[in-house]
């Protein structure tokens, strides 16, 4: 051959050139279910966590020589205590491959064995599982043998306050104890119609229902919410709208860099580390979330077994048994797209 005239693929005696990796499409992170804490290994498919509260302030004096009428003014505080429950959810997933793909599997670039590249590959499909899992939309929902897989309530639907977020009876929490309504903006379309104010506000209602003057925070941001948070920090001329006359940051520290990125935002109430998350439920802008007051429980954490074989595949079995718990619902905040709370 005296010219390199391969063009098409069918040429005689052809070796195909195929780098031994793959490039992905889509990235594995997950910021938030690898920040959380863990709590204590689930013992109950409804585990429960107890909360308690205090009464109010008191400032009336007390008659000099007057015994209490124990009947009228004795306090208990049993009334202040409450119990939160929790439900189990099974997430799994289900690596094959056939014999023939496995033994003939170099034809597809795979670098070790296709059945060990599968089960790699749905390890990370389980843990961004669990990822969406918490920052769903998702309601608890009780199992019905057979028919229907028990759900734990997502982060997101913990933080509410309207009865129609809680259509599992039995673990809704007693109205007093959800979030309040000030600590959730609603009816915000875009994230370019949450402001500044809408943050101050559910950070200052926080630490109102709390009574803790400073909390270190994470913010979880839609992508368009974290580059709202950068927009806050743009100026204008003459009071124009940033829309209008966009300018760079004032205290812009290099003349040949532009920084536009806000990762930190401190607030009359404490400060809040921003982080991006691709599978936060899209009704959903952004979490306020104090992460000392929700944990994940896992009952088993992503395992990977691998089962007998069938004489035409080589399978396997990757899962996780999880409850998410918001120990404190009035510890966060969130601002979302629709109006019910």
């Amino acid at each position: 051959m005296s010219q390199l005239l391969d063009t098409t693929f069918t040429s005689t005696q052809r070796v195909r050139d195929v780098r031994q990796s793959f490039i992905t499409l889509i990235g594995m992170e997950t910021p938030v279910s690898s920040r959380i804490a863990k709590a204590p290994k689930p013992m109950s498919s409804t585990p429960e966590w107890p909360v308690k509260t205090y009464a109010s302030a008191v400032t009336t004096g007390v008659i000099e020589g007057t015994a209490p009428d124990y009947s009228s003014v004795g306090e208990n505080n049993y009334a202040n205590k409450t119990m939160l429950l929790g439900r189990f959810q099974r997430l799994a997933r289900f690596p094959y491959v056939s014999k023939e793909a496995n033994l003939l599997g170099k034809q597809y670039a795979v670098p070790t064995d296709a059945f060990q590249d599968n089960v790699k590959d749905k390890t990370l499909e389980l843990h961004r599982d669990l990822e969406a899992t918490l920052l769903s939309d998702n309601e608890s929902v009780p199992a019905t043998a057979g028919s229907v897989a028990s759900k734990t309530r997502s982060i997101p639907r913990w933080i509410s306050k309207d009865d129609n977020r809680f259509t599992d009876s039995g673990t809704t929490p007693a109205f007093a104890y959800r979030t309040p309504s000030g600590s959730i903006i609603a009816s915000k379309t875009n994230a370019t119609d949450v402001t500044e104010d809408n943050i101050q506000t559910i950070t200052q209602s926080v630490a109102s229902t709390r009574k803790r003057a400073s909390t270190t925070f994470w913010g979880v941001c839609q992508p368009a919410m974290k580059q709202q948070f950068t927009a806050f920090t743009r100026t204008d001329l003459n009071g124009q709208s940033s829309s209008t006359f966009p300018v760079r940051r004032f205290n812009q520290p290099d003349t040949e860099t532009i920084t536009m990125n806000v990762t930190r935002y401190e607030s009359d109430f404490g400060p809040m580390d921003l982080m991006v998350s691709f599978w936060l439920d899209s009704s959903v802008h952004f979490l306020l979330l104090d992460m000392e007051m929700v944990e994940i429980g896992y009952a088993q954490a992503p395992q990977f077994v691998e089962l007998p074989f069938d004489g035409a595949s080589r399978r396997g079995l990757i899962d996780a048994l999880i409850v998410s718990e918001v120990l404190n619902p009035q510890a966060h905040g969130k601002v979302i797209t629709g109006a019910t709370r």
